[in-house]
């Protein structure tokens, strides 16, 4: 089965390469990458041309004019130049381990009423030397589950280069999301309310740690995190028009699931605590 990978890429010509070399070596070779530059300043084009003259799986795209639109945008028109049914993401300056798109694909192809599947990343600085193992998740591993009861909470997918979705169901997400830098939690929390996602409990991306401080420490604000994901909230309503009364039935789950696990004084301390 035919995929395609969508590659954001911005001023990270330091890396590209080796996340393009990354996306050669897979195990699974049945793939376009479709790869739309947002206006670098530094050789990012260059090196992606690089690629796209000797490989002609590789695709490289521009806004018009050259110019620099954001995240959202970027990967709005990504999409449109998509092929299959199937599209896998990996931002540019990570790396996917070889059997990624393997792994991935062939719970997809099983369970035809999966809308997503992802895995757990290893954090690693800008040499890729090994950090921790971030996103792993208490669910059900490698069958179809129902992700909204997590997402209803928080950010499921740690990062869009661990995902592989349908197609068809990324081009009904809304991508007019208030922050570039929440387009993850912005796009997944309405794939989630579309149908199961499906978990695999191994590393298949190595996702770079580096700079972007700013970004981190507002995204680390609870406030900001949660005011994201009203506005989300109103979005998903008008895909599910369900979610008024089963959001708050997902959080009852999942806060009673909490107290089972922790107890209820220390719930009632970490709340006492926000």
């Amino acid at each position: 089965m035919r995929i395609s990978v969508i590659i954001t890429s911005y001023n990270y010509g330091r890396f590209i390469g080796e996340t393009l070399k990354a996306i050669q070596a897979q195990t699974h070779q049945d793939w376009e990458a479709i790869v739309v530059d947002d206006g670098s300043t530094d050789n990012s084009l260059s090196v992606i041309r690089e690629f796209s003259d000797r490989d002609p799986r590789i695709h490289l795209y521009q806004h018009e004019g050259g110019v620099n639109k954001g995240i959202a945008a970027t990967n709005l028109l990504a999409l449109s130049k998509c092929s299959t049914d199937i599209v896998a993401f990996c931002e540019s300056d990570d790396v996917l381990l070889p059997t990624s798109f393997e792994r991935r694909l062939k719970l997809m192809e099983k369970y035809p009423e999966v809308v997503c599947c992802f895995s757990p990343v290893l954090m690693t600085d800008a040499d890729l030397n090994p950090g921790c193992t971030y996103g792993k998740l208490d669910v059900e591993k490698e069958v179809p589950f129902d992700a909204m009861s997590i997402a209803c909470l928080s950010l499921i997918v740690t990062t869009f280069s661990c995902a592989m979705v349908r197609t068809e169901a990324l081009r009904r997400c809304n991508f007019d999301t208030p922050y570039d830098s929440c387009l993850d939690l912005w796009l997944f929390r309405q794939l989630a309310a579309m149908g199961p996602f499906c978990y695999i409990d191994e590393v298949l991306t190595l996702f770079r740690k580096h700079g972007n401080g700013a970004t981190e420490s507002r995204l680390s604000r609870r406030t900001f995190w949660h005011g994201v994901m009203r506005q989300n909230d109103k979005v998903i309503q008008s895909i599910n028009p369900r979610w008024s009364w089963l959001r708050y039935w997902y959080l009852t789950k999942l806060r009673l699931k909490l107290i089972r696990r922790d107890g209820i004084l220390a719930r009632l301390r970490r709340l006492r605590m926000k």
